[in-house]
């Protein structure tokens, strides 16, 4: 059948539609030889009508009529039909046809080979990722991958059908940095935000390669996550043959695609949830999503590991003519290390020339059959490659479309699920009909409202969590679920209640996506004493200046605007330094809230004086005395052994410390002077006092700080050493530069008088701290007086770094530190080996965390066996430490592989060594279920991991997934 316009799944047709694309469905099967004679043709006809006319229901039904720019899509109501069962023999055929019909698609010479998995018994989201999770294995077929369907049920009347959320269920996450730059895949990052508001938790260590979880939402069910198993996740490494420096970009992709947002229209039923699983052709990969500009936008990056090299000028500002030379050679290179990286890994791949190749004859051969040619679309069958692909001069092709064929949704599956919880049906009053007492006064019908707002997406992953459980459990219905700008308290019930989940940014600032309500409310004379609040803040206690300075700030308005709190002490202060996400500190809130709204009265004052204990956790424990124990010269490159005093304070084994690298008494004496403060002002003070600042207007959050003294606010809220965030306070000053703040104010000193201090101020960088990993065990007691009271860690020495060169240089010796410390939670099964083997590889300052496991081991007299191999610069001051460190472990027995390799001219690298074992190695992974461990940078993990996959092979590689854990700096 013909149609002028291409149909999209999940919209309801009339029924006279149905039947008629019924008939002609079962018509095709019938001149194809399905039916064994005509009776059986005419049954099976009259069985499908009979059935249609059974399900037929009223509803809003689409239809083609005329318009302005031609034919279009209207809605009217009507009748429509939910349809009839197709027989699994029935839709096996449906679907080779379908795709056989796929004007978009170039693979369609396999159409017969494709396999159908029925799955139209699966009703839940749960039984939907289940089942995926469960067939795609045999699909995937060890890389000899079989092109298959899953088919869910069909859509019924006025509904969208099952559905899944990502175009293909293997995506790779998109996160958006606080820089606003994006890491990982451009094209996911609003759907990455979508998942983590449904409750995923992002990896510790993001990276551009995450994989996001398969989230399936079925007909009248909630979406549910659930993470890939790693046979399936596991990525190939793109290499070239003849390029080694293309490994070097650490480039992967995915090893299938697997389309989850099409649908089939077969036979007038419509399947909106069929995932779609095939193999990949080169460009895919090679000339779309590594090269997009949209996705990842690496061409520029292969054209230099190919040789582009011209130290003169950045690659973007080369002539056109040289710039299309080296990006063409980029892409037939990038194609090529495609294509050879999937053989490699023997993962099912074709060739674009292949693909075209077998296109023309497919099309050839219908064309001699059926006296027409299959339906296209030059756009997207013909491959990049030009001229060199045959396909290219077959110049246009006939673009109809017949089905049965595969089809977008009509609707967005993220859109529908929010449409869908903003529209929850209120609760019908309650009438008691025995007594029908009109005249008995209204109840106020109350509410409970959610509002977030934040930057990373944790408050509006608690905000998501919250929405479902108050819907589940609480007896009061959800009203209005949203960011923050969105709360007007005019348009709120009298009685209803307001949860607020508030993040704080920059220098203490409410998130842009809570500005509006800022503004709202303090221009609103009115008070609103019949609402009730409460508040979780989503603060991060390394930035102990500004810890949850934002919802202090909405807890200040929302007393001023005399809101009633919902119970005692109604805001909880979470801190994602200690869990992120905070569900400890989240639950424990959220219970508190519930109790409430039932009615409970709480008989103590719950988390009082937080505040004060988190500025006294900050100024007295977490203020500590900084011996640099071993220290070389203060040279670039070097690493040095620093110390921290251990007196009243517990760490834990493989650690994580966060240090804040205040500006130093004399930077900020300095900038004061060049400014004009005495420092006895504080930050209000100096902003009133300004002729240019007396008509500027202050934000909420600006005005929560002029109570800071400004001599505090340069010291640890903002950073000197930065550039400044803004330079709009200086558009009239010519002089002004990128360069450090305090280089900056020095070059423009004569100036200053007429500029505005506020926008100086305010447009200064935020502080932010430095994490490194531990190089100590507080269970180790064996070893010097002052290891047993310090904690130790490794710093590698950065020209110019803030923390490592300008910190440390003006802190010196005996110096003070603010610090922070947080658990790994990634390495805790190394803490409880259980004498099971482990092997660990680590370089440079990755020696830190390997160091204090062993100090850990050593003291708590292990039966576990352990191999390391460990690279270093000879001339780094840890190397000595650590060797320490390894003698006493090799006294002990622990160690029964041990390869220290240091910088060498032949590029001899560390896990070079794992040949030199490798029976060993893979029995301690394999019969032994022992773990391995890596810590290093990026190169170094991926390096490491590569060289054991090709020691252990496939198949042992995927059984140990789970116990291969990674550290990358």
């Amino acid at each position: 059948m013909i149609r002028p316009l291409e149909p999209r799944v999940g919209e309801s047709r009339s029924i006279e539609v149905i039947q008629q694309e019924a008939g002609a469905f079962l018509r095709e099967l019938f001149a194809e030889g399905f039916f064994p004679a005509q009776n059986d043709f005419e049954r099976r006809l009259e069985q499908v009508k009979t059935e249609i006319q059974e399900n037929r229901a009223e509803c809003m039904v689409w239809e083609n009529v005329p318009g302005e720019n031609g034919i279009e899509r209207a809605t009217k109501r009507g009748v429509s039909s939910n349809g009839y069962m197709q027989t699994k023999e029935e839709l096996e055929w449906g679907v080779r046809v379908a795709w056989r019909n796929a004007r978009k698609c170039i693979m369609r010479a396999h159409c017969w080979d494709l396999k159908c998995v029925d799955l139209r018994d699966v009703k839940t989201s749960k039984g939907m990722v289940e089942a995926i999770i469960e067939h795609t294995p045999i699909v995937y077929n060890d890389g000899r991958i079989v092109p298959t369907v899953f088919l869910f049920p069909a859509r019924s009347v006025d509904s969208t059908g099952p559905m899944f959320w990502s175009q293909q269920f293997l995506s790779f996450a998109g996160y958006e940095l606080s820089t606003g730059e994006i890491l990982g895949d451009l094209a996911q990052v609003q759907l990455t935000k979508d998942i983590i508001a449904l409750g995923w938790q992002p990896p510790c260590s993001k990276t551009r390669w995450d994989i996001l979880p398969l989230v399936a939402m079925a007909e009248g069910d909630e979406p549910v996550l659930a993470t890939l198993p790693p046979e399936l996740t596991q990525l190939i490494s793109i290499v070239h043959p003849q390029y080694p420096r293309v490994a070097d970009l650490d480039l992967k992709w995915v090893k299938f695609p697997a389309l989850s947002r099409l649908g089939f229209d077969i036979g007038g039923i419509q399947y909106t949830a069929s995932p779609f699983i095939g193999w990949f052709m080169d460009a895919e990969i090679g000339v779309r999503n590594l090269a997009d500009s949209f996705r990842y936008n690496v061409l520029s990056e292969v054209a230099k590991s190919i040789g582009w090299i011209r130290y003169d000028r950045p690659f973007a500002e080369v002539p056109d003519h040289e710039r299309l030379l080296w990006l063409s050679k980029a892409q037939a290179e990038l194609n090529y290390a495609v294509y050879c990286s999937f053989q490699k890994a023997g993962v099912t791949c074709t060739s674009s020339l292949t693909a075209s190749q077998s296109w023309t004859a497919f099309d050839d051969q219908h064309l001699r059959e059926k006296g027409y040619r299959l339906n296209a679309d030059p756009y997207w069958i013909s491959p990049p490659q030009g001229s060199v692909i045959p396909l290219w001069h077959r110049g246009g092709a006939p673009n109809y479309q017949p089905k049965p064929l595969i089809a977008r949704h009509k609707y967005h599956p993220v859109k529908v699920w929010k449409r869908r919880n903003n529209a929850l049906a209120l609760v019908e009053e309650h009438v008691n009909n025995a007594d029908n007492d009109e005249h008995r006064p209204a109840i106020p019908y109350s509410k409970v409202h959610i509002f977030y707002c934040g930057t990373s997406g944790t408050a509006a992953t608690l905000a998501e969590r919250l929405r479902v459980s108050m819907s589940k459990k609480s007896s009061n219905a959800i009203g209005e679920f949203g960011i923050l700008n969105l709360f007007d308290p005019i348009k709120m019930g009298s009685h209803d209640t307001i949860l607020l989940l508030v993040a704080t940014t920059g220098k203490g600032e409410i998130p842009n996506n809570g500005q509006q309500f800022i503004k709202r409310m303090t221009t609103v004379e009115a008070t609103f004493p019949s609402l009730s609040f409460a508040i979780f803040g989503v603060g991060d206690s390394a930035y102990h200046a500004t810890y949850n300075m934002g919802c202090r700030s909405v807890l200040q308005i929302l007393e001023e605007r005399k809101l009633r709190p919902l119970m005692m002490n109604c805001m909880t202060e979470a801190d994602v330094a200690l869990e992120n996400p905070p569900y400890t500190d989240f639950r424990n809130w959220s219970r508190r809230v519930e109790r409430a709204l039932d009615g409970e009265t709480e008989e103590t004052q719950v988390e009082s004086g937080k505040k004060e204990q988190i500025s006294a956790l900050y100024e007295k424990q977490h203020t500590k005395r900084l011996l640099c124990v071993s220290i070389s010269p203060h040279k670039p490159g070097n690493i040095l052994k620093l110390s921290l005093e251990r007196t009243e304070f517990e760490y834990s084994t493989m650690g994580h410390i966060r240090l804040l690298p205040r500006n130093s008494k004399a930077s900020v004496q300095r900038v004061m002077a060049l400014l004009g403060f005495n420092g006895n002002e504080t930050v209000g003070t100096v902003c009133n006092n300004r002729m240019a600042d007396r008509d500027k207007v202050f934000d909420e959050t600006q005005v929560q700080l002029f109570a800071i003294s400004i001599r505090r606010y340069l010291e640890d809220f903002v950073d000197l050493y930065s550039p400044f965030a803004s330079l709009n306070w200086a558009t009239s000053i010519s002089k002004v530069t990128d360069e450090p703040a305090v280089q900056i104010l020095e070059k423009v000193s004569h100036l200053l008088p007429a500029v505005s201090l506020k926008e100086v101020l305010f447009s200064m960088a935020p502080m932010h701290p430095r994490s490194y990993s531990i190089a100590s065990s507080p269970a180790d007691r064996f070893d010097s007086i002052s290891q047993a009271s310090t904690l130790d860690l490794l710093v590698r020495i950065i020209p110019d770094g803030r923390f490592s060169d300008r910190c440390l240089s003006e802190i010196g010796n005996g110096g003070q530190i603010l610090y922070k410390l947080t658990p790994n939670i990634i390495c805790r099964p190394l803490l409880t080996l259980d004498g099971k083997s482990l092997i660990a590889v680590a370089c440079g300052t990755g020696v830190a965390p390997v160091r204090s496991l062993l100090q850990y081991l050593i003291r708590t007299n292990t039966e576990s066996k352990i191999s390391l191999f460990i690279g270093f610069r000879p001339n780094d001051s840890s190397t000595e430490l650590f060797i320490e460190v390894i003698e006493q472990a090799s006294d002990k027995g622990i160690l029964d592989i041990l390869y220290v390799v240091p910088s060498n001219k032949e590029k001899m690298r560390v896990q070079d060594h794992f040949g030199d074992c490798e029976e060993a190695l893979r029995h301690k992974l394999g019969d032994q279920e022992g773990y391995f461990y890596v810590c290093g940078n990026a190169k170094v993990v991926s390096g490491a991991k590569e060289k054991l996959e090709r020691i252990l092979g496939l198949e042992m590689w995927k059984k140990v997934q789970m116990r291969i854990l990674e550290e990358t700096f």
